[in-house]
């Protein structure tokens, strides 16, 4: 890994959208902290070609920030929210349940941020869809479950929330919660 790193930091400066999400995304999925010298190498270069950023790159890039609990950049997190009204209706649930998930983390330090994260989602395809495609897979329901609880609890993402959410909790609150609690009690078991 060491020696990845050493070149991904003298290649980074070249990377286009995907390569950037696929390295960030697999540091979080080996659940391994990149050094600080790559993350804001990689934000640079993130800012540079953000236009190129297609909702999947948006998701996992998002999504690996959240997952290695990094914050990034207000410029970058404002870059990828720009580019979220440019791409919107091309989020599939996937795309907008991961997303959602990332906003419950950046919620903590940019509460207006994450609410207008979640309001670029909301015209055409975004949330108000999730609940006319269930079923969602699990992982997914867990994600929206975790979503929900932070706009129940966090004063400030609730208040920036669409009435959209609102319907969402409504209409898919109970199996997002079941799936939750079973991987709780899955979990459990296993330690």
């Amino acid at each position: 890994m060491g020696g990845l790193a050493v070149r991904l930091l003298e290649v980074q400066v070249a990377f286009n959208p995907q390569q950037i999400t696929n390295t960030l995304w697999a540091f979080a999925t080996l659940e391994r902290q990149p050094k600080d010298v790559l993350v804001a190498g990689l934000m640079t270069r993130a800012l540079e070609v953000q236009g190129g950023f297609n909702p999947q790159n948006i998701d996992n890039t998002l999504w690996a920030f959240a997952t290695l609990a990094r914050q990034p950049k207000d410029a970058l997190l404002a870059g990828l929210m720009a580019q979220v009204l440019e791409v919107q209706g091309a989020f599939n649930p996937q795309n907008t349940v991961n997303t959602l998930w990332a906003v419950c983390l950046l919620s903590i330090e940019w509460p207006h941020m994450a609410c207008r994260l979640v309001c670029a989602l909301e015209p055409r395809r975004g949330i108000a869809a999730l609940a006319t495609v269930l079923p969602l897979d699990v992982e997914s329901q867990r994600q929206l479950h975790q979503f929900v609880v932070a706009c129940d609890v966090d004063q400030g993402l609730r208040a920036g929330m669409p009435a959209s959410i609102l319907a969402l909790k409504e209409t898919l609150g109970s199996v997002c919660h079941a799936a939750f609690v079973r991987r709780s009690k899955t979990v459990s078991k296993s330690q």
